[in-house]
């Protein structure tokens, strides 16, 4: 009997100490505001050797035809084997097959029921190939395949700053950047514009915000926001915002990093010593490409741009590319290109397709000829040459008025 009551208590003591320990994570899992344990970034990062083939086995250059002419292309969608091009200069989105071919176009600008006035973004439902299309008024358009419209979903609130919309397994994802930090910071909505799960806004923007004040990115189907005046990262789920990695502000190098005071729209800085800039986060597989601006202030204004891989699973942060950039030249940030010698591969968009997963970075004509002929370029000696010679193989039918080309490297599993 003694035994029976004994065997019996100490089941309740672990029944007890594991009811605590839930309650515990419970506790934390709902507050998501003890940031003890999270990751933070270094005061300084790593510096590795690196090479694409440390992330990626191939990398393809697919020039647009010049049937339309595509402007502002940095918005590009991936369905059925083919590209879907943003115009936002236009408001059209372009359809291209996977070999660069025009098919047609979607153009319903207007102010009717069945159109839209601007583009801001759009994204496709992967299981009915619908079109939608975020507008900067008050609505999402819905297309099918046939650019037929289907519907529109009415923002489920009022905003008064920028509005960010994102697709993610099967449902629509708001982002409102309200400047009072009143209403919801995100809204979860179905299809039809229900709301499936709505959170309070957490942080106060300032007026105006820019694409470097605010990173709404997505990585192995979880979303992350990150706003750059609040130090952490949060990842977003049904139950809500989870800080999941807090951003570090001092460094060893005495390059700290800063924020934008804006006015007018103009940034500038009330500060003659050397600062850093957060500028970018990018989700790739088992990892983020986080870009920085390095910027010491004199006559010259020189910058240095650095592009940092934070391997999440090991907590590690590497320095893998770091360059000069005189004002006026093109961005530099993104993982080296050393297969070929030349530049950055700076992400625009990760595809899934058939045969793979891609970065895909859509760049100008004339800015892919003026890196391809540099002398930097033609006096490399790349560990892909046959890579190289793609390149200069496309450079020869192209010109500096040509549409666009699409940069993909495909990834490794």
């Amino acid at each position: 009997m003694i035994c029976i009551l004994r065997k019996q208590m100490l089941a309740s003591g672990r029944i007890i100490r594991l009811f605590t320990i839930c309650a515990v994570l419970l506790l934390f899992s709902c507050s998501g505001e003890d940031e003890s344990l999270l990751p933070v970034m270094p005061d300084h990062f790593e510096e590795i050797a690196f090479s694409l083939d440390d992330i990626a086995t191939d990398l393809e250059v697919i020039p647009l035809s010049n049937d339309v002419p595509v402007l502002r292309s940095r918005h590009v969608e991936w369905y059925d084997n083919r590209f879907y091009v943003g115009d936002l200069y236009n408001n059209r989105i372009y359809r291209f097959t996977n070999d660069g071919k025009y098919i047609d176009m979607l153009d319903r600008q207007g102010r009717g029921a069945e159109e839209y006035l601007y583009i801001v973004d759009f994204f496709i439902d992967e299981r009915t190939g619908h079109i939608y299309i975020s507008t900067n008024i008050d609505k999402i358009v819905v297309y099918n395949q046939d650019f037929e419209f289907i519907r529109n979903i009415p923002y489920p609130q009022e905003r008064e700053g920028a509005l960010d919309a994102k697709w993610l397994n099967g449902s629509i994802h708001l982002f409102y950047f309200n400047y009072s930090g009143e209403g919801n910071g995100w809204v979860n909505i179905d299809t039809s514009g229900q709301i499936i799960n709505s959170r309070q806004a957490i942080d106060k923007y300032k007026l105006p915000c820019s694409e470097f004040d605010i990173q709404i990115f997505e990585n192995n189907g979880r979303l992350y926001r990150h706003y750059n005046l609040n130090d952490t990262i949060y990842e977003i789920d049904s139950t809500g915002y989870h800080p999941y990695c807090l951003v570090g502000r001092k460094f060893s190098d005495g390059y700290n990093l800063v924020v934008d005071e804006r006015t007018g729209g103009r940034s500038f800085h009330k500060t003659n010593d050397p600062y850093r800039e957060f500028r970018s986060i990018y989700g790739i597989g088992d990892y983020w490409l986080i870009n920085y601006r390095k910027i010491f202030p004199s006559a010259e204004y020189n910058v240095i741009e650095e592009t940092v891989l934070y391997d999440y699973k090991a907590n590690k942060f590497y320095l893998i590319n770091s360059c000069r950039a005189e004002p006026g030249s093109p961005v530099h940030i993104g993982p080296p290109n050393d297969w070929a010698g030349w530049g950055a591969i700076f992400p625009r968009a990760y595809l899934e397709t058939d045969d793979g997963s891609y970065i895909l970075y859509p760049m100008d004509s004339y800015r892919f000829i003026e890196r391809t002929l540099c002398d930097e370029f033609i006096n490399s000696d790349p560990s892909r040459p046959e890579i190289k010679q793609r390149m200069i193989d496309i450079v020869d039918i192209l010109t500096i008025e040509d549409n666009p080309v699409m940069v993909l490297l495909k990834l490794k599993h």
